[in-house]
Order: structure tokens, then C-alpha cells, then sequence
């Protein structure tokens, strides 16, 4: 538990060193064009030791704590891995004394082989990457606040939309696809292990056509529903990045009525559209949510036979 905390504190350290290390280069390059333009005296005051510094400071930030996420997450997904592993065989073994058949063959290897991997990317793939969303959005609002209050509340309410309203969106509509996706998975798992058992029988009569045209016709409606699902990650992906732009626009288009500086309104543009690159990934978390869930209630299920 220390240590997935510790990967979710590393991970919103790095997104909001991402965005202010985006919105601090903004700001200095726009700042040292407007003092350029305005003389060789103004700009030979200008102090271009700290902007550079803080440049610095944000990007060995964002790459020693990513580095430091990468490394500490998949090891806490590791040691949760070594113990939930041996737990899922144990029950297995003990449903398989109670009940050899082929089915429970197909489902334990689609549960340890497929949902197992679901739940172990949880932390890397899923809460990883909402922490650093949550720290690029305090970094992208402390930017904002040097432009005007308006917009930081602007960029909160997208926030909020994005985050709790399209993941929900995307779950709504693959929630047929997702469950289907891990029916048919274990399907497929369930006819490959009954060809194995079964190979010298099915060379004998003759039948290796038309158990393959089985298992092609499964696999068939498996990369259908994958179809489904990529595409519905892809159409909320495009949503999600319309609704960032028109953000993005609202806020260049009310600080320029407020009369903002011109510096400090690159600076929260750029760390606005830093921020909504990692907004980004909350449209494939929610095209797979109703898959994580099945696969969760999957092998809590087995689990509890322990």
C-alpha cells in the first residue's frame, strides 16, 4: 500500500511538473520577445537566469519522478502479483477437484491469463495517469490564476466534464461490448483447450476443419468487439480533444476582453493544453472500465472459493 501510494504521489508530481515546465517555457519565451521588441535596454534588464532556471528545475522534476513512478509502480504491481497469483491457482485446483470439466478449464485460464492482467494495470495504466491529471490540473490553475479567476474556472469545469462525465459515457457505450469481450475470450480459451485434449480423436475423424472454422468464427466476434470498443476510444478521444479546443479558445478569447498580460496568457495556454494531453487517457480508461469491472468481479468470485 506504501508503496502504490507513493507511485500515485510520484505520478502527480510528474504531470504537474509536465505542465508548469510547458507553461514556464511559454512564459519565458514570450516574455524575452516582448522585452527584445521593446530595446536593448529593457531587454539587457531582464533576468533571464531565473525563467531558465525554473525551466530546468521542472524538466529534471518531471523526468526523475516519472522515471521513479515507472520503477516503484510496476514493482508494487509485482509483489501484489506474487500474491495473487498463487491464490487464484489455489482456488482453481480446488474447483478443479470438484468439477473437471472443460468449461472451468477455459474460464480459470481466461480469468488468470487475461483478468489478472487487467487488474495488475490498474495502478500503472488507469490510477497512475488520473493522479498526474489531478497534478497538472493544480499546476495548470496556479497558471491560470495569474490570467484571471474566470478562467481557471473555465478549465475546472472542463476538467470535471472530462473526467467524471466521458470515462461514464464511454462505459454506457461498450458496456455490451465489454462483457461480451470477456465471454468470448473465454470461450475461445475453453474450445483451444478442448482441441488439445482432444487432438488424436479429432485427427482420427477427420473433424480439424471444422473445429478450426470454430475457433475462427470466435475469434472473429473477439476482434469485432475490439473493433467496437477502439472505435467508441476513438470517437470520445475526438470529443475529448473538440471540447479541450473550444476551452482553450474561450480562455484566450476572455483574457484578450480583460486586457491579460500577453506572457502570462501564453503561459496558461500552453499549460491548458499541456493539461489536456493527459486528459486524453480518461477516453480509453472509460472504453475499457465495463471490461475492468467484469474481470474484477471475475476473480473476486474465484478468490472467495479460497
Amino acid at each position: 500500500k506504501s508503496y502504490r501510494r507513493l507511485t500515485l504521489a510520484l505520478a502527480a508530481l510528474a504531470g504537474a511538473a509536465s505542465v508548469a515546465l510547458v507553461g514556464s517555457a511559454g512564459w519565458f519565451l514570450a516574455s524575452a520577445a516582448i522585452v527584445g521588441s521593446a530595446g536593448p535596454a529593457i531587454a539587457h534588464a531582464f533576468n533571464f537566469l531565473a525563467p531558465s532556471a525554473a525551466v530546468r528545475l521542472f524538466a529534471l522534476t518531471r523526468t526523475l519522478s516519472r522515471y521513479a513512478e515507472r520503477v516503484i509502480g510496476h514493482d508494487a504491481v509485482l509483489a501484489e502479483s506474487a500474491i495473487l497469483r498463487p491464490q487464484l491457482f489455489l482456488a482453481f485446483a480446488r474447483r478443479h477437484a470438484r468439477e473437471s470439466s472443460l468449461s472451468a478449464l477455459g474460464d480459470v485460464d481466461a480469468r488468470v491469463m487475461r483478468d489478472v492482467e487487467a487488474i495488475e494495470a490498474d495502478l500503472v495504466q488507469v490510477k497512475a495517469p488520473v493522479a498526474a491529471a489531478w497534478g497538472g490540473l493544480l499546476a495548470a490553475l496556479i497558471a491560470l490564476v495569474f490570467v484571471g479567476p474566470y478562467q481557471a474556472i473555465i478549465v475546472a469545469l472542463a476538467f470535471a466534464f472530462v473526467f467524471w462525465g466521458a470515462p461514464y459515457l464511454a462505459n454506457a457505450v461498450n458496456a455490451t461490448s465489454g462483457l461480451r469481450v470477456v465471454q468470448q475470450r473465454a470461450r475461445l480459451r475453453e474450445l483451444s483447450v478442448s482441441l488439445e485434449r482432444g487432438r488424436d480423436e479429432v485427427r482420427t475423424l477427420g473433424a480439424a476443419p471444422a473445429v478450426l472454422a470454430m475457433l475462427d468464427s470466435v475469434a472473429a466476434e473477439i476482434e469485432e468487439s475490439e473493433i467496437v470498443i477502439a472505435r467508441s476510444g476513438a470517437l470520445f478521444a475526438a470529443l475529448i480533444g473538440a471540447v479541450w479546443i473550444a476551452v482553450i479558445m474561450m480562455v484566450i478569447l476572455s483574457a484578450h476582453l480583460q486586457g491579460a498580460d500577453p506572457a502570462a496568457l501564453v503561459a496558461s495556454v500552453l499549460a491548458s493544453l499541456a493539461l489536456g494531453e493527459q486528459v486524453q487517457t480518461r477516453s480509453e480508461v472509460g472504453a475499457r472500465l465495463q471490461e475492468r469491472s467484469h474481470a474484477g468481479a471475475r476473480v473476486a468470485s474465484l478468490l472467495s472459493e479460497i
